[in-house]
């Protein structure tokens, strides 16, 4: 697995109210009980991306 994070300061998470979604990737049979756990808004926030690294699974 390749894992790149993404970092940023200065951010207060304001809640965002959800009214429909669609994820491809998360109609597959096996994401089937997945929910959508939470949503945020999020603008103007200075960020960077991190070294990625490999991690075994």
């Amino acid at each position: 697995m390749t894992i790149v994070e993404g970092a940023r300061k200065s951010w207060i998470p304001r809640p965002a109210k959800v009214i429909d979604w669609s994820i491809p990737f998360l109609l597959k049979p096996e994401f089937k009980a997945a929910q959508l756990a939470n949503a945020f808004l999020v603008e103007n926030v200075p960020y960077h991306w991190k070294k990625g690294r490999v991690e075994k699974c």
